[in-house]
This record gives structure tokens, C-alpha cells and sequence, in this order.
């Protein structure tokens, strides 16, 4: 009888998953959480933003009143700075699967649901 037990504890030992699993799981979660906080941190004008001007072919944070500029790629830009930021806390700091999980979905909702509200709002300024 205690052969079996052995023979079923060094199962679960061969099959059970690794803790890196775990925690690439949460540095994931943490990632997206943090593209979600910077990308709309960026469209709502706390973190400065990186313009192309495409007539004089310039990159600036500040453009001339009257230029053309896009800020897309900026916004993106700002958004894989706040990915990378949250990739490697979530890399090197334990953090409960479970926070991960309700931290990424709650950046996620109020990304989707603020960026509009907030966009719908300001015209009404």
C-alpha cells in the first residue's frame, strides 16, 4: 500500500505545473494592465506624447500651433513603455494569480468603458 501512495506522489510531482507558469501568467496580466493604464494615461494628456510632424518629417512632444501632427504612434509608444514597466514588476514581484486576474480586468474595463466617456466628455468644453 505505501508503494502506491509513493507511485501517486511522484505523479503529481511530474504533472503538477511549475511556478514559472504561474508567474508568467502574472507578469502577462501585469503587462496588459499596464498598456491599459499608460495607453489611456497618454490619450487623457497625463503623459506626454510623441507627434510626427510628416511635412518637416520631425519627431516632437510639442507642435507648432497649426501643424499637422500624429500622435497614434506616440500614444502606442507610451503604451509598450507602460508593458514592458508592469512585464518585469510582474516578473520579479510575487503577486497573487488572483490579483493579477481582477488588477488586468478592472484596466481593462475602465479602459474601454473611460477612454470613450472621456473622449464624449470633452466635447463639451
Amino acid at each position: 500500500m505505501g508503494e502506491g501512495l509513493e507511485a501517486y506522489q511522484q505523479a503529481l510531482v511530474t504533472i503538477a505545473p511549475d511556478r514559472a507558469d504561474d508567474r508568467r501568467q502574472r507578469a502577462a496580466l501585469l503587462a496588459l494592465s499596464g498598456f491599459c493604464l499608460a495607453y489611456s494615461a497618454a490619450v487623457a494628456g497625463l503623459l506626454p506624447v510623441l507627434r510626427y510632424v510628416p511635412l518637416e518629417a520631425v519627431l516632437t512632444f510639442k507642435p507648432e500651433p497649426g501643424q499637422i501632427s500624429m500622435g497614434y504612434y506616440g500614444y502606442l509608444l507610451n503604451g509598450c513603455l507602460g508593458m514592458s514597466a508592469a512585464w518585469l514588476l510582474g516578473s520579479f514581484v510575487k503577486v497573487p494569480l488572483a490579483v493579477a486576474v481582477w488588477t488586468a480586468g478592472v484596466c481593462v474595463a475602465a479602459a474601454l468603458i473611460g477612454l470613450p466617456v472621456y473622449e464624449y466628455l470633452k466635447l463639451f468644453k
